[in-house]
């Protein structure tokens, strides 16, 4: 299921008093000109709305959860750029999902540690965002330290990160789990990890992304898993993605074992093995309806006591193996996959009539498909776009009632027991409308009689539908 929101201004006749929250606008023409300063105002609940324009800001979050930054009209007119003097956001302390960054083009930030945005024992909720052109040391794009550092990182667009060590575009570090959702991430360049770096017992959930065009100079091109890490990888487009070693796609190192499921991992390369997924040093991936094609040279590479279970994958379009595992000790579980024929995987003595990726010894790969797998082909993730939702008030400004319509556009979802909420300017929930299941790419509509929850009429006055 997706989630998504949407907050425009609704000009009304109305007007409700009691303040528990404050909205405060920030404008570059405004007397209220700089995010940062802005934030050390807020209070718990308070929301920063912020005007289209250049913030040049590096910003460093108060200790205060519960605040949300948003832009008033989203990334493409609202900018904040580090200046290349140091790292763009920096958040650290107890901040959890009550507060929320939202909304803006995250640019030109430099630091050792994250040039994008710095998750230090910090859990926002991250999304909309373009996040781009960043250095870090460590990671170009987000940072995340620390056990309870556990953003939620929804719809952004994170491409052109650059670091010199870990994780170009995303690096969770320390016991981090954040959600990654229908991101783009693209040509982001690390040492290790070019897209994604997940290092010590991290379980970030990576769901419904483009991560494309990612380089590591060594190894993890795409997405790098190390040191007891277990992400659940999902849905994603990876593809076109560069190691200088190994693993183009996707690396596992280190008793890594990432739940892989419904991907669409193709044409990566790696100077090495595993082109798609290379898999070492004890880690046990679980690679399950994903179709992995058309990588260089070898499509899953396994040595070192590491033992995946792969199943119900199409594997195809390989110059070499389509799984290759190096490790006599172990025999690696890769039944019911489609292998790009239906005589099944060539093999010199088990299938030498198979017309299929070849495999090596110690693949079980008996049964197998005779067609591929439906439902999991790459044109499937050709694109992970967000959904878009339109809100339309008429009449606004209104004296008696207004009518709000909503329309969803992606087909093929349904949003479950969706809410259309109305918050007056000081961001208090004033009115909250329970509405039914319905499929995706339905318009449907509510009339507002400017009444509250507790059926009081309303005063005039700016209000919010979210």
């Amino acid at each position: 299921m997706k989630h998504v929101a949407l907050v425009i201004a609704l000009a009304m006749l109305f007007l409700f008093n009691m303040a528990h929250a404050t909205v405060w606008y920030v404008h570059p023409d405004s007397a209220m000109n700089c995010i940062d300063d802005c934030l050390d105002s807020c209070s718990i609940g308070d929301t920063v709305l912020v005007g289209p324009g250049i913030y040049t800001e590096n910003i460093i979050w108060p200790v205060t959860a519960g605040i949300d930054l948003v832009s008033e009209h989203g990334a493409d007119t609202t900018i904040i750029d580090g200046d290349s003097s140091n790292v763009v956001i920096h958040i650290s302390g107890t901040i959890d999902t009550t507060t929320k960054i939202s909304g803006f083009t995250i640019m030109n930030g430099y630091h050792i540690n994250g040039g994008g945005i710095y998750c230090d024992n910090a859990s926002p909720i991250i999304e909309d965002n373009i996040i781009t052109e960043n250095t870090g040391m460590w990671c170009g794009g987000i940072v995340c330290r620390y056990p309870d550092a556990a953003p939620l990182i929804a719809n952004n667009s994170i491409i052109n990160n650059h670091a010199d060590s870990t994780g170009g575009g995303i690096y969770c570090f320390n016991y981090a789990h954040p959600i990654v959702l229908y991101n783009i991430i693209d040509s982001n360049t690390a040492v290790w990890g070019g897209g994604i770096c997940c290092q010590t017992g991290c379980s970030p959930t990576i769901t419904g992304n483009t991560i494309i065009s990612n380089t590591a100079i060594y190894n993890g091109g795409g997405i790098g898993c190390y040191n007891s890490c277990s992400p659940t990888i999902e849905g994603n487009l990876i593809s076109e993605n560069v190691s200088g070693y190994e693993g183009g796609g996707i690396y596992c190192y280190q008793n890594s074992s990432p739940i892989i499921k419904r991907n669409a991992i193709n044409l990566n390369t790696a100077a090495g093995y595993g082109a798609a997924v290379h898999v070492t040093g004890n880690s046990s991936p679980q690679i399950d309806s994903c179709t992995i094609a058309h990588n260089n040279y070898d499509g899953i590479f396994c040595y070192d006591g590491s033992n995946p279970t792969i199943s119900y994958c199409n594997i195809y379009g390989h110059t070499n193996n389509g799984v290759w595992n190096s490790d006599p000790n172990l025999t690696i579980d890769a039944e019911n996959c489609w292998w790009g024929h239906a005589t099944g995987p060539w093999h010199p003595t088990a299938n030498p009539g198979g017309q299929g990726d070849p495999v090596s010894d110690h693949v079980d790969f008996d049964p197998w498909l005779d067609d591929s797998v439906s439902g999991i082909g790459v044109e499937e993730f050709e694109i992970a776009n967000p959904l878009a939702l339109h809100l339309q008030i008429s009449p606004n400004p209104f004296r008696h009632t207004t009518n709000i319509r909503y329309t969803i556009h992606e087909s093929g979802y349904t949003i479950q027991n969706p809410t259309l909420s109305i918050y007056d300017a000081t961001g208090r929930l004033v009115k909250s409308f329970s509405l039914l299941t319905y499929y995706l790419s339905n318009s449907t509509s509510v009339v507002w009689d400017g009444r509250d929850d507790q059926n009081r009429m309303l005063g005039s006055g700016l209000y919010f539908a979210k």
